[in-house]
C-alpha cells in the first residue's frame, strides 16, 4: 500500500456542506515503536483517508517520527490512505472512523468555533464510509433530546395516516463488540445510546395528534408491576386509548449490573417471571375497578363508588401486591399488547398475551413457516388463530425510480458507522465481530445465526451470489436497518415487494424502519402511499378519527377493550 498526495481537494466537495460529529480530543504521537504500533492499528482498522496541510505534502517535510508511524498504518491498511491538503488551521485533520482529530502545531492548543466549523464541514462533504446516519442532513432522529422532533414526527406520520409510532428501548448500554464491558463503540457512534425514556414524550405527541397511536417498550424484568400499571393506564386516558406495550424481558448484562445484579436473569425464568408480572397487571388494571365505580355525583359529593373499587392481592415467586390501582379504568383498560418473541418461551408467551407480534426473517417463504406456527400455537393457547396481528420488520428506501432510490441508499451507506454498526450487532446476538480477522469468511467462520442471515442474504439481495462475506462486508449489510429485508425502489417496486410479503408470508402489516428520520418517511407517504391507495391497499382516511390503537389495529369492529379469548379478560370485575 502506498499513500498519495494531492494538491487538490476531492471533487465535489465544497465548505457548506452538512455537519459531521467533532470529537474535541487531540492525540500527541512518539518516536517509539510502541506508539506507532498503538496508532497505526487504530487507524488500520478504521481510517478512510487523511488530510493534511499543504505544508506537511511532501515527505521530506513530515518528521522521522511522523514518518515511522504512517510506515507502520501502511504496512496494515487494507485499503488506500489518501492525503489531501488543508489549510492553515491545522496541522493535520485525521478522517478516523467516526472521528474528526484535529491537530495543532503545538498539541494541545484548541482551534476557535469558526475554524472547527469550517474543517467540520470539509470532511462532510467527502461522505466516508464510517458515518452514522445521524449525520445525514434530512435526519433529526440524533436530537433526540428534543421535544420539537418528536411533535413534529407525530404530526407528519398523522398526515400520511400511519398506523401508528413504535418507539423501541432497551436498557443498558451495548458494550460487547471489542469488549466485554467496552462501551466506547458505541458511544462515539450513537449507536442508540444516549437514549431518553420514551414513555416521558408520548403525552406531547399525543396533544398534538388525533388518531396516530403509539406503542412503547417496557421491560417486566425490571419495572415494577404496580408503578408500570398506573404509568399506563394514565397514558391510556390522556392519549384517549391510543397506547400501546411492546413487552420485553431485557438481557443485556450491562442493564442487569445497572439494576443490582451480578448477571441478568436466565432466558427461560425470564418468560416465567414475566407470565406471573402479566398476572398482577391483569389484577390491577382489569380487576381493581368496575366499569362504572367513578360516579362524579355532585348531588352527594360522591367522586366514586366504594364498593366498586378493590385491593387486588398477589402473593408469588417474583412479586407481592397488595393494592387497590391507582386510577380509574381508561378507555382500553389494559393497553394494546405488542412483543417480539422468536424463542420457544418467547412463543409461547406471545401467543398468549400479545394482539401483534413483530416476526424475525429475511425472506418471505422462510417467515410464512413462523406465521403458520403461530396461528396453530394461538389456537392452543385458546386464541382465534387470526387475533393476533403479525408484523414483519422493513426497510423502505423509495424514490421516483429505481436509480434513485439505489442511489439514495448508497449514499446512506456512506454515513455508515461500521464500528458503531458492530456495536449494536454485538449488543442484538452477543456475537463480538472483533474476534473475527478481516478476511475471514462469515458464511463458514461465523456463528449460526450469523451463516443463517448471510444465507438469506446469499438468496436475496441483488449481486451476491459467490461473494466473500467478510466482517467489513457483514456489516455493510447491517449498516442500513439491521437484520431487517430491505425494500428499495421506485413506488411500483417497493408495493410489489411488500404486496409479495403479503401474499407469500401470510403477514398482516409491517413495522416500516428507517434509515434517516423524518426524511424516510416523508418519502414513503410521497412516493409509496399514493401507489398502495391506488392498488386499494391502504386507507385514505383513518377508518375512526381518535379510535384506540386496538380497535385500529384488530379492525374488527369489537370496540376498545381485550377480547373475549384473551387472557386478560379473566380477571376482570365487570359491573354485572
Amino acid at each position: 500500500m502506498t499513500h498519495s498526495y494531492s494538491s487538490e481537494y476531492p471533487p465535489g466537495v465544497t465548505i457548506d456542506d452538512g455537519i459531521v460529529k467533532f470529537f474535541e480530543t487531540f492525540y500527541t504521537t512518539s518516536d517509539t515503536p510502541a506508539a506507532h504500533d498503538q496508532y497505526a492499528d487504530s487507524f488500520s482498522r478504521n481510517a478512510t483517508f487523511i488530510v493534511a496541510s499543504k505544508t506537511m505534502q511532501g515527505h521530506d517535510e513530515i518528521l522521522a517520527g511522523r514518518k515511522a508511524m504512517w510506515a507502520a498504518v501502511a504496512s496494515r491498511q487494507h485499503t488506500p490512505v489518501k492525503i489531501f491538503p488543508f489549510g492553515p488551521d491545522a496541522d493535520e485533520v485525521m478522517i478516523h472512523g467516526s472521528l474528526v482529530m484535529v491537530l495543532k502545531d503545538d498539541r494541545k492548543a484548541e482551534l476557535d468555533w469558526a475554524a472547527r466549523a469550517k474543517l467540520v464541514k470539509e470532511a462532510q462533504s467527502w461522505k466516508m464510509g464510517f458515518y452514522q446516519v445521524f449525520m445525514h442532513p434530512r435526519d433529526r432522529a440524533g436530537n433526540y433530546s428534543d421535544l420539537s422532533y418528536w411533535v413534529d414526527l407525530a404530526k407528519t406520520l398523522e398526515a400520511g395516516r400511519f398506523h401508528g409510532l413504535f418507539l423501541a428501548d432497551h436498557l443498558g448500554i451495548y458494550d460487547v463488540y471489542r469488549g466485554p464491558g467496552n462501551p466506547v463503540p458505541a458511544l462515539e457512534a450513537g449507536a442508540q445510546f444516549p437514549l431518553g425514556d420514551p414513555f416521558l414524550i408520548i403525552s406531547a405527541m399525543a396533544a398534538a395528534t388525533k388518531s396516530l397511536s403509539f406503542a412503547v417498550t417496557a421491560s417486566t424484568t425490571y419495572e415494577n408491576p404496580y408503578a408500570l400499571a398506573r404509568r399506563f393506564s394514565t397514558l391510556d386516558h390522556i392519549t384517549n386509548g391510543r397506547v400501546g406495550w411492546n413487552i420485553v424481558t431485557s438481557y443485556l448484562h450491562s442493564a442487569a449490573k445497572a439494576f443490582g445484579l451480578d448477571e441478568e436473569v436466565p432466558h427461560d425464568e425470564r418468560y416465567v417471571r414475566a407470565e406471573e408480572y402479566m398476572s398482577v397487571v391483569y389484577k390491577l388494571l382489569e380487576g381493581s375497578w368496575k366499569d362504572d365505580a367513578r360516579v362524579r355525583d355532585t348531588s352527594t359529593g360522591k367522586y366514586s363508588d366504594p364498593e366498586k373499587v378493590r385491593q387486588i392481592v398477589h402473593e408469588g415467586q417474583y412479586f407481592k401486591c397488595t393494592a387497590t390501582q391507582q386510577t380509574h379504568p381508561s378507555k382500553q383498560r389494559t393497553p394494546f399488547i405488542l412483543q417480539a418473541g422468536a424463542s420457544s418461551a418467547g412463543k409461547q408467551f406471545a401467543t398468549k398475551h400479545s394482539e401483534a407480534m413483530f416476526l424475525p426473517g429475511m425472506e418471505p417463504n422462510g417467515v410464512k413457516k413462523l406465521v403458520q406456527e403461530i396461528r396453530t400455537q394461538a389456537a392452543q393457547n385458546g386464541r382465534a388463530p387470526d387475533s393476533i396481528k403479525l408484523l414483519v420488520g422493513i426497510v423502505v428506501i423509495v424514490d421516483e425510480t429505481d436509480e434513485k432510490a439505489q442511489k439514495k441508499y448508497e449514499e446512506y451507506l456512506s454515513y455508515a458507522d461500521l464500528e458503531g454498526t458492530a456495536a449494536l450487532f454485538g449488543g442484538w446476538t452477543g456475537h463480538d465481530l472483533s474476534k473475527y480477522g478481516e478476511d475471514d469468511d462469515f458464511r463458514f467462520t461465523g456463528s449460526g445465526a450469523i451463516q443463517s442471515m448471510i444465507n438469506n442474504w446469499s438468496a436475496t439481495v441483488p449481486g451476491t451470489e459467490g461473494l466473500k462475506w467478510t466482517r467489513r462486508r457483514v456489516l455493510q449489510e447491517l449498516a442500513i436497518g439491521g437484520a431487517h429485508p430491505r425494500a428499495i425502489g421506485s413506488p411500483q417496486t417497493v408495493a410489489n415487494i411488500l404486496q409479495n410479503w403479503i401474499d407469500v408470508a401470510g403477514i398482516d402489516g409491517f413495522n416500516l424502519s428507517y434509515a434517516v428520520s423524518p426524511g424516510d418517511f416523508e418519502d414513503m407517504i410521497t412516493y409509496l402511499f399514493p401507489e398502495l391507495r391506488k392498488r386499494g391497499v391502504f386507507w385514505t382516511e383513518y377508518e375512526s378519527e381518535g379510535a384506540t390503537m386496538r380497535e385500529s389495529f384488530l379492525a374488527d369492529g369489537k370496540g376498545p377493550k381485550l377480547r373475549d379469548d384473551h387472557p386478560g379478560t379473566a380477571y376482570k370485575w365487570s359491573s354485572t
